[in-house]
């Protein structure tokens, strides 16, 4: 169920195709025990996010937290969720049970 809400999420971010791309994981400790937890990168045009994906329903339930190109750490975070078979998360290292990329 977890997996369709990312999915239906993404559909909803049809108008943001063309000011950036992004990518989507469900993390947890093992597929058949939850809680699950959902993360996402997305890298936009400029400098803020855009108005279309603000303007996502679903959007709300999200933070969104500007990350810095020129530092290591946040460099790091990017290429951790796009690539990685574990995430950073509040109880520690999660795995990574499905990654949804939007280009």
């Amino acid at each position: 169920m977890t997996c369709n809400l990312i999915g239906g999420y993404l559909q909803r971010c049809d108008d943001v195709r063309r000011y950036g791309l992004g990518v989507m994981v469900l993390a947890g400790n093992d597929e058949e025990e939850p809680p699950f937890e959902v993360y996402g990168v997305w890298i936009f045009r400029g400098s803020n996010v855009p108005q279309e994906m603000k303007d996502n329903p679903d959007s709300e339930y999200y933070t969104f937290t500007k990350l810095d190109s020129s530092k290591p750490a946040d460099r790091q975070k990017v290429e951790t969720f796009f690539f990685a078979d574990t995430v950073p998360a509040s109880k520690g290292n999660l795995k990574v049970l499905e990654r949804r990329f939007f280009k």
